[in-house]
């Protein structure tokens, strides 16, 4: 943009810091575009730019330039969000290794998962010989036996077991378990010649441990120990509880050996399996909201300000809400502008071309309209809404630019008129319009033999001489 006499340049700055962008003109929508620093983007270097969502945007201060910095996604994704709740709980770490900010890693890669993408994903193991941030990081677990659940051991590849397995190769049956490969679970026998109490007949006493709970279903302690001698399925000083990996009144062995299991328990009374994170369910055989494609239950890596609480579809495509767009709902939807607040765009009907806009929401404008949303006259133009042509006059005006509710153009000196096509009154020879004693058009032709002429050089003429 450039002041009237076109030579000085008006510079205006961005709002992100005070000193720390200068607005140009734009070659694509005759609007000023901010030179954004220190991470920010936008029209007016109103927000972080992706990958820099390490801590929320602030404005700058005359002391400080709050600089959006790097989320830390140890080089396995390109993107990131803030989240205010991982900010709450210190849950994720900055490029300094610290837990400071709420920066969310988007859509990690090279089988990674993770606020930080600092995990790998289930069914993968981290390398020993790889750093955190090589893309050879997470190896692929060599654990597809039927006895294993499908993840290993991080640093050593270790395949977990199915609760009822064990050894190096989940190639023997857990304490417990017997007749491999189907390792049943061991009976628990009782025998009345080995010390088995016998309640008295019709006599009604009070029991120190549980009957069904205890070896024998012994009522009293044992006699040595002073303890009551649990089944394995039963723990607890009266052997009235389930064991860990059992439930309900005859503690029975949770169902609970999916890869989405967290370690084979489950709930003491209703059976419900402790899931992993990313997955749901009785026996967590399928994926939370956020996350997809069971097994690996993988996170969506969906905006956290333009998807519905559904999360994702089975593919891993994000339900966005009716104003954002994408596979992971982050940019905006048609109509819409200034991903993440996803404003409408609010063109001019009159004046703009359709209903869309760019991402920092300049409508596109029919010739003779510039502006926001097309609701200004171009340069040339006047009367908005109509927006006539200035029409100024090419050799009395400054410019070809008028008034934007007159009409009334820039006059060159001693020029006047609308369309600066007239000169000032007193002034002559448009569009010189000098301005003088006489005006050469009006004075007489300078012939010494005309009355004027005579009377100019102080003669009498021939018209007054006397006759001979």
């Amino acid at each position: 943009m450039y002041s009237s006499d076109e030579s000085t340049p008006l510079i205006f700055k961005g709002i992100g810091s005070p000193d720390s962008a200068d607005c140009q003109p734009s070659v694509f929508f005759q609007r000023l575009q901010c030179d954004c620093q220190h991470n920010t983007c936008g029209g007016s270097c109103d927000h972080c730019c992706p990958g820099f969502n390490q801590s929320p945007w602030k404005p700058a201060t005359t002391n400080s330039a709050n600089e959006c910095e790097p989320c830390n996604c140890h080089g396995h994704a390109y993107d990131c969000y803030y989240d205010p709740e991982v900010d709450r709980h210190k849950a994720s770490r900055n490029r300094n290794a610290q837990f400071e900010g709420g920066g969310v890693c988007i859509d990690c890669q090279h089988h990674t998962t993770g606020i930080n993408c600092e995990r790998c994903i289930p069914g993968y193991y981290k390398s020993p010989d790889h750093p955190i941030d090589s893309p050879y990081l997470c190896y692929r677990c060599n654990c597809d036996s039927d006895f294993t659940d499908g993840t290993c051991e991080d640093l050593t590849g270790r395949c977990y077991c199915k609760p009822n397995y064990t050894g190096e190769l989940c190639d023997s049956c857990a304490d417990g378990y017997v007749d491999f490969p189907h390792c049943y679970p061991v009976p628990v026998f009782s025998f009345n010649d080995t010390g088995e109490q016998v309640l008295p007949a019709g006599q009604i006493i009070n029991c120190d441990c549980n009957v069904a709970g205890t070896r024998g279903n012994a009522c009293r302690k044992d006699a040595q120990l002073g303890l009551c001698l649990c089944k394995p399925n039963f723990q607890g000083t009266q052997c009235d509880q389930c064991a860990p990996g059992y439930y309900g009144p005859s503690c029975q062995s949770c169902q609970c050996s999916g890869p989405g299991s967290y370690d084979g328990s489950c709930n003491s009374e209703t059976g419900q399996c402790l899931c992993r994170a990313g997955f749901e369910g009785f026996s967590c055989d399928q994926c939370a909201p956020g996350y997809f494609n069971y097994p690996l239950c993988q996170l969506c890596g969906c905006s956290g300000v333009g998807t519905l609480p559904e999360g994702c579809d089975a593919s891993g495509r994000c339900y966005c809400k009716p104003q954002y767009d994408g596979f992971h709902c982050d940019q905006c939807n048609y109509g819409y502008h200034s991903y993440p607040h996803c404003q409408a765009c609010s063109c001019d009907p009159w004046s703009s071309l359709d209903d869309s806009c760019s991402p920092v929401g300049q409508c596109r404008c029919r010739p003779n309209y510039i502006g926001h949303t097309c609701s200004q006259c171009a340069p040339g133009f006047y009367g908005y809404p109509t927006c006539a042509a200035c029409s100024c006059s090419t050799e009395g005006s400054v410019h070809s630019a008028c008034d934007q509710e007159t009409g009334q153009c820039s006059c060159l000196p001693r020029v006047t008129g609308l369309r600066c096509e007239i000169c000032i009154p007193g002034a002559y020879g448009f569009p010189q319009c000098e301005v003088g004693s006489c005006n050469p058009a009006g004075l007489e032709d300078a012939d010494p033999s005309s009355p004027m002429a005579q009377l100019r050089l102080g003669e009498p003429s021939r018209a007054q001489s006397p006759a001979p």
